[in-house]
């Protein structure tokens, strides 16, 4: 977890989210890249996609690493998801308008 107005922010980017060393980096991050600029970068994600490819989710002040996306698929498998799961679900279904989620629902969220 990362203060989203952390100094060492875009550190935390390179070493949880991307290497934007990588020769095939498209996020115009660097080294000197601000705080903000890399806020920026990971608003720039959709949520669905931050948590599935990138494995963060965001909330009104931090950034949390969440379950590895397989870690969560076989998790609804089972019938069973973590409590970083149910937030995102939470978060989802604000945006979404729903309340009331079964794991049929929760199933055709992460997968599609």
């Amino acid at each position: 977890m990362i203060r989203k107005n952390s100094k060492n922010l875009i550190g935390w980017v390179y070493e949880n989210v991307i290497d934007f060393t990588a020769e095939n980096d498209t996020s115009g991050l660097t080294w000197d890249s601000t705080p903000e600029e890399a806020k920026r970068f990971l608003s720039s994600i959709p949520i669905k996609e931050r948590v599935q490819k990138y494995g963060v989710h965001a909330s009104r002040l931090h950034y949390y690493l969440v379950d590895d996306f397989n870690d969560i698929a076989e998790g609804v498998k089972k019938g069973y998801i973590s409590e970083q799961t149910c937030k995102l679900l939470w978060s989802w279904s604000r945006l979404a308008g729903r309340e009331n989620w079964n794991m049929d629902d929760i199933e055709a969220i992460l997968y599609d």
